[in-house]
């Protein structure tokens, strides 16, 4: 907050007509140490001026006395999985919706499991006979019988 917010709370504050309502969040502030020292001195002085505003900071430090007490407990185990359904329930499924399976595995995964199959496919198909893309130079191609007049013939 800026130093014009302060100040204006400030004077707020030292009217007098304001309740404990209007003055918490300035209280708050001096309690927690966070007034600037010339507001501070400001808010000691109301505070020794106006018994209104000296009763509502005492009324404030006895309610943050109470709160301070009281025991801190953690949240369940399942706290966040509950929150998450109640945020999908609400939403319509928008958010925290059931997610597709792209975004449930890695797309680097994905690319490895393709490459891999690409990997086998070639293999396959480089090692088989019948499916080979190589020629075998060895061998030379069979001619009909019937074809041999019009195939020129190879030396």
């Amino acid at each position: 907050m800026g130093d014009e917010d302060n100040q204006g709370k400030h004077e707020q504050a030292e009217t007098g007509d304001e309740s404990l309502d209007a003055n918490v969040e300035l209280f708050s502030e001096y309690y927690e140490g966070n007034l600037a020292p010339k507001e501070a001195a400001e808010l000691e002085a109301l505070l020794a001026s106006d018994e209104k505003a000296r009763q509502d900071f005492a009324d404030f430090e006895k309610t943050m006395e109470m709160l301070s007490g009281m025991h801190k407990m953690s949240a369940p185990m399942d706290f966040d999985k509950r929150v998450e359904d109640t945020i999908r329930r609400r939403s319509g499924g928008r958010f925290f919706g059931k997610r597709a399976f792209g975004e449930r595995i890695p797309y680097e995964a994905l690319a490895i499991l393709v490459m891999i199959i690409a990997g086998i496919v070639y293999w396959m198909g480089r090692s088989s006979a019948t499916g080979s893309h190589k020629l075998d130079n060895d061998s030379k191609p069979e001619i009909h019988d019937g074809a041999r007049d019009v195939v020129p013939r190879l030396k």
